[in-house]
């Protein structure tokens, strides 16, 4: 039984794909989640973004470079990631001018990194 369940972990990150979203690109994080399986990478380049996500899926987002999600100019929605799948690793990024930087209303294991949380008129908050 060991064996089995070895090689299901081994295949399964086998085959987990990469995503790279840039400011410029024609891909979104929205978008690259609806084509991500469970386990897949999102890669976030160097960029200011201003929308919400619903990250709806087991994966990681993985800022590279300087990542800001910037909500200063949205009418509505002031939530940058709004997370409502188990499981979830978002790290290296920077938000900022969203009511909720990073919302998880019900969903467990989740792993926040290096996000750099901050809202004017409020307290910055760092998750390390």
């Amino acid at each position: 039984m060991k064996k089995i369940s070895i090689l299901l972990l081994l295949s399964l990150s086998l085959n987990a794909k990469t995503f790279t979203v840039s400011e410029t690109g024609s891909l979104t994080v929205s978008e690259a989640l609806v084509k991500c399986n469970t386990n897949d990478t999102i890669l976030i380049t160097t960029g200011t973004y201003s929308y919400t996500t619903i990250v709806n899926k087991s994966c990681k987002i993985i800022g590279i470079g300087d990542v800001i999600f910037d909500g200063k100019n949205r009418a509505n929605g002031k939530i940058a990631f709004n997370i409502t799948a188990n499981n979830v690793k978002i790290s290296n990024i920077k938000i900022r001018n969203y009511t909720y930087g990073i919302n998880i209303p019900l969903a467990t294991g989740c792993y926040i990194q290096k996000v750099n949380a901050s809202y004017i008129g409020d307290t910055t908050n760092s998750y390390s």
